[in-house]
């Protein structure tokens, strides 16, 4: 998949933006607050719905705008599909080839796009709930069936937990394991699944980058090698008191550490940054072996706490990732685009976007 054609209206500092990116590296320059990171930001919005700087879009949306909206040209295996996302007053209307939608994943499947920021250390150093949505983001994109799975498994969980919070007789509560035990089943076996296919993928990148790479646990999200019929019996009496269940595929980790230590202890935070860089391109990789097409990867401020020679290691990964790569930078010299292979060149300047290349 790729984005060919993207309009944007009302996003932070940009009142309106047209632009055609090309197949490959799309390079975005511009000085600091110019736009750019809310140019990728409007990318993102348009794949997933939400935004990767805040939780609430009403921030996202332009301060003089009525409403804040996106609409994308994708191509995808032979197709066009035009997707987008308005956001006016409380209300986001999601559509998908001018049929309105109403879930998020619908514009996930028709634009499978990931984000690689200064901040991409927090996957590492905040807790689980980070690592899960990026073991879902990957297994949503390369498992059929696995959204049925986590919705049926969360749909039970909010069940079990509201006659936990009513005080409802253990056989209530106990009505809603053998759903949740199903479903988590099938979480906990593609999720496994999933982490073993990225292992392989993350050691070459890892290795291109840090020199070594880490090792990886995946956690279920209750004791190794029990049953998790038995735990949630066994844990009713905590789970009354908590409020909620506290075993489960919803505390799922993804544990990486060096020599036995976390890497989020040991690594620099330009290390920390390179490991999940890392870990996104084995993401992609992951997603091309599937033959699930190709992802859109946004890189924000590429030069952030890297030397020179760590970016260049980095974007030899990238120009062989088959992404379509977007890349922000203050100054075109700080990236060194690929000498082979198409890309296009936008600079933007007090919200507005032009194609210099």
């Amino acid at each position: 998949m790729a984005l060919t054609h993207l309009r944007v209206e009302g996003v932070r500092i940009i009142e309106s933006a047209d632009l055609s990116p090309g197949p490959g590296f799309n390079l975005i320059t511009g000085a600091n607050a110019a736009g750019k990171t809310s140019l990728l930001e409007a990318i993102y919005l348009l794949g997933t719905a939400r935004s990767f700087r805040t939780r609430r879009l009403d921030e996202v949306r332009r301060r003089q705008a009525e409403a804040l909206q996106v609409v994308g040209r994708v191509e995808k295996r032979g197709r066009t599909v035009v997707q987008g996302l308005r956001r006016q007053g409380a209300v986001t209307e999601l559509r998908v080839d001018g049929e309105a939608v109403g879930r998020a994943s619908a514009l996930a499947e028709g634009l499978a796009v990931q984000v690689i920021t200064p901040d991409a250390h927090a996957l590492l150093v905040q807790g689980p709930r980070e690592r899960r949505r990026f073991l879902d983001w990957g297994v949503f994109h390369v498992e059929h069936g696995y959204r049925r799975a986590w919705q049926e498994y969360y749909r039970a969980l909010r069940q079990r937990n509201a006659a936990l919070r009513q005080g409802a007789p253990d056989r209530l509560v106990k009505q809603w394991d053998g759903l949740l035990v199903g479903a988590a089943a099938r979480l906990d076996e593609a999720r496994r699944k999933y982490v073993d296919s990225l292992r392989p993928h993350l050691d070459t990148a890892a290795l291109a980058l840090l020199g070594e790479s880490p090792e990886v646990e995946y956690r279920p999200g209750w004791g190794a090698g029990r049953d998790l019929a038995e735990v949630l019996s066994d844990q009713l009496p905590g789970d009354r008191e908590r409020g909620f269940t506290h075993a489960g595929p919803h505390r799922a980790d993804m544990e990486l550490t060096s020599a036995g230590i976390p890497v989020r202890s040991v690594y620099s935070r330009g290390q920390q940054k390179l490991l999940v860089a890392a870990l996104v391109l084995a993401q992609v990789r992951c997603l091309g072996e599937r033959g699930q097409g190709r992802a859109v990867l946004l890189v924000d401020d590429l030069a952030a706490e890297l030397d020179r020679v760590r970016r260049r290691a980095l974007l030899e990964l990238l120009a062989g990732s088959g992404a379509q790569v977007f890349i922000t930078a203050t100054e075109p010299e700080l990236v060194s685009m690929p000498p082979a292979g198409p890309h296009r060149v936008f600079h933007v300047e007090h919200g507005r976007v032009r194609q210099v290349v």
